[in-house]
Formats: C-alpha cells, structure tokens, sequence
C-alpha cells in the first residue's frame, strides 16, 4: 500500500509540512495525497451522474490504463474544506477491502478538487428501491447487511475509522452485485478503536441519540458504536424505504430520538422475528449494550448470507427491466408537511455545522391549473405575458406555475395544497408507456467489474 502511495501521489509543497488539525493530527504523518495538476491529463470526464451538497460527480475515463470510475468535483475549494476532504481521501487510500469503495486518485487544481472513487454501476440502494418504489425483500436486506457488517468491522477495529454516515445512500451495488460502502465526507480516523468523540455530525435521522447530546455540550461524546445504531436504522430503511420519524422536520428528529423508545419495524407480522431481534441489538440506547459488528455477524440473521446472491442479482434485473421515462405527478400536500427528498439528505451535518443551519428549509408548492381555469384567468388579466414567465413545467393539459414565498406561506394555511411533481422514474414491467410520450433511446452504460475488466451493459 505504501509503495503504491508513493508511485502515485506528489505532495502539494515541497517541504515536509502536514496538513494537520485538531486530533487528526497523528493522522497526518505523510504527504497531502493529491497532486497539483490537472486531471484532464489522464482522465476525461464522461456524463454527469449526480449533483450532491458537495458538488457534482461525474463519470469518468482513464486513458491511460483503461480504467472508468466516478469523479467528485469540489468547487471554490476552501483551505478548511480541503482539509477535510484530505482526511476522506487519506482513509479510503488507507483502506483495503472488498466492500469499501476504491480510491484511484485525487488532484487539487485551479481551486477545485477532484477525487477520483470506483464507478458502481447501479449506484446507491436507495436509488434502486426509489425507482422500483418499494423496499428490499428480507433476503435482499440479510446479504447488503452482512456486507456492511463486514466492511464496518474493518473499518472499527483495523483502520480505528468511525464512519458517522451509514444509511442506504451510502451503499452502492457495482455491476457484478458487490456490495460498496462509500462517503467517508464525514468520517473519522481514531488514534485507538475506542476512542472518543464530540462533534455533532452526520445524518439527523440515522444519528444515534448520543450524538445528538454532544450539540448540548463537548463534554459529552461518543465511540465507534454510532455507526451500529445507523446500521440498524438502514436496515429498517431498506426494508420501509424510508428512515423512522421521516416525516418530521429535522429541527424535531434530535428530541425524538433523544426521548422516544428506540425504533422498530412499522409492521414487525411482515417479517422475521430475527429481524426484529437483531434490531433491538443494534438500537439500544445505551451504547454500551449494542452488539459489535463482529457479534452482529454471528446473529441467527446474519448466517447464510453467501447463499443470497442470487436475490441480489434478481433485483438488479427488476432494476434494469424498468425503463425510465419522464412522469408528471400530484401529490396531495397537507398544511404542515415538507416534500421527503426536503426531509431526508438535506440534513447531514458538515464538521461546521450546527442544528440552526438546517431549520429553514423552503417547502416547494406549484399551484395547477386546468385548460379551463388558464383560459379563464387569461380572460381577467392583461399581463399574462408577466405571468408566462413563470411557468416552469407542462404535462398533458396542466401547467405547473411556481408561486412565490409569499403565496406559498398563504397556500400552506390551506388544508390539502395540490402540487405537481415533475420527476424521472422507471415503469413497471406491466404499465404501458403513452404513445404520447415515447420512450427515449437507452444510453450504454459502461463499467468496470471487481477484476477491472471493461464491460459493456445496457440498462
């Protein structure tokens, strides 16, 4: 591993001077692993995959030694933001397991940094139950979780790292089914495994209670035992396609989880009792009494995992039997509620944050308007070319016109908000796409496999 740092990294001075803080200092013995110099050089970027709070990824290529992989681009690069993304970059380097995604290179250039990871094909496990809009089966939850357990077993007592982020957005499926735990934005690396910690951080609602506490004070902390709780909490999501307490604003969720009973399955008759007995290991609000990932792996859930596979595979392919189309969608909206993508990933906090920064979050409301009432309203206005200006979407005979903040606080007070959501998502194999809307030609998706072999699939 050492070699292969040093073959591929320069430093970004040349002097021996670390980019150290706090107590990550020790952590900081080598070099910045980046290099100073443009990327385009070996790499050439392909499509656009996401845009995160981070910035946007991209799918990338290396010319050099026929390599694809996906990009996360950091723009306007901050000395703070660096550094913390140097503490991501410095343990998916040091890392080395099969369920942890692949770190292939990282360049700070022109005030932007780029980090280069492994490319999964199918992407996030949210992404794939959003699409398919239903959650795991059991079999499917019992492989993806062992193969977390596995990769945070690694991470806890091998690398002393704290992930603080597991949830299903995080978990990534590559082109053969294999299991990738990536986004180490917030993760930490320990000198010793139980260490302790007090900074408020990482996804409100897969937070244990515990972390919530340190927000109060610093004199309250912490250990790795956090990452066993949001295991426990992905599980439950994967299975309900949505964290507990979901439907709370975030600014709520803290005191929730800090007073409530631990969570468990909405309808445990639906499934295994070892699924809600290994739940009530993993989310145990003393710390202390949760299982470690090694003693979660021996539980009666997590045996026979191997043998899953196949479930997997089968997912993969309801997956990329559904094809993506785009969709208009109403939504009945009651006075007090928030759309789920305002909700959920909106809320992780940084290494800077605090709960006062994600307390005000716009509820997005489009008012409609039938045939009949546009024609009307065009009737009593004369500056209806002001108001054209406004329309933001049309789908069959409604348009969808954005209301400004004013109306929207005017709206809200109204029981039952219609809104429009326009959206891409895939059709079941049994709906019938409009002749009115055709479907558009399939892109070719082109990956690697864990040999590093091209493949070429479509999707």
């Amino acid at each position: 591993m050492l070699k292969r740092l040093k073959n591929i990294f320069t430093t970004s001075n040349g002097d021996d001077t670390t980019h150290s803080k706090n107590s990550n200092d020790y952590f900081f013995k080598n070099k910045p692993l980046y290099k100073e110099q443009s990327p385009l050089i070996e790499w050439k970027l392909i499509k656009e995959l996401g845009d995160g709070a981070f910035g946007k990824v991209y799918q990338a290529y290396n010319e050099q030694n026929r390599q694809y992989g996906a990009v996360k681009i950091i723009e306007d690069c901050t000395d703070d933001e660096l550094h913390e993304h140097t503490v991501e970059i410095n343990i998916l380097a040091e890392c080395n397991h099969q369920n942890i995604i692949n770190f292939h290179d990282a360049y700070y250039y022109e005030n932007k940094l780029y980090i280069f990871l492994e490319y999964c094909t199918y992407g996030a496990v949210d992404n794939i139950m959003t699409t398919l809009e239903h959650g795991l089966d059991e079999k499917q939850i019992r492989f993806i979780g062992y193969e977390i357990l596995e990769a945070l077993d690694y991470l806890h007592t091998q690398q002393f790292v704290i992930h603080r982020d597991i949830k299903a957005s995080n978990i990534l499926l590559t082109l053969t089914g294999q299991v990738k735990l990536a986004d180490f934005g917030v993760s930490v690396k320990n000198s010793y495994q139980d260490q302790k910690r007090n900074e408020y951080i990482g996804t409100v609602y897969w937070m244990a209670p515990e972390v919530f506490f340190c927000e109060a004070s610093t004199d309250n902390s912490y250990d790795y035992r956090v990452d066993i709780w949001s295991f426990g909490i992905t599980l439950i999501e994967m299975a309900e396609m949505d964290p507990p307490h979901h439907e709370m604003r975030a600014e709520r969720v803290g005191a929730k989880i800090r007073q409530a009973a631990p969570p468990t399955l909405k309808d445990s008759r639906l499934w295994s009792t070892d699924f809600s007995n290994i739940l009530s290991y993993c989310l145990k609000r003393n710390p202390m009494e949760r299982l470690t990932c090694y003693e979660l792996k021996q539980h009666p859930f997590m045996l026979d995992t191997k043998s899953l596979r196949s479930s997997i595979l089968y997912l993969l392919e309801e997956y990329k039997a559904t094809p993506v189309v785009e969709v208009v969608e109403e939504e009945f909206i009651l006075p007090t509620s928030q759309s789920k993508d305002d909700l959920k990933h909106e809320h992780r906090l940084s290494k800077a944050s605090s709960i006062e920064e994600i307390k005000k979050f716009p509820i997005p409301v489009t008012r409609t308007f039938s045939d009949d009432d546009e024609d009307n309203n065009n009737n009593n206005n004369d500056n209806d070319d002001a108001d054209d200006d406004d329309h933001s979407s049309i789908a069959g005979g409604d348009v969808a016109t954005t209301i400004d903040d004013s109306q929207t606080n005017q709206d809200n007070n109204q029981i039952g908000s219609n809104i429009v959501l326009k959206q891409f998502r895939r059709l079941s194999s049994t709906e019938i796409i409009p002749t009115s809307q055709p479907l558009p030609p399939q892109p070719s998706v082109i990956a690697t496999d864990d040999n590093n072999k091209s493949k070429e699939s479509t999707k």
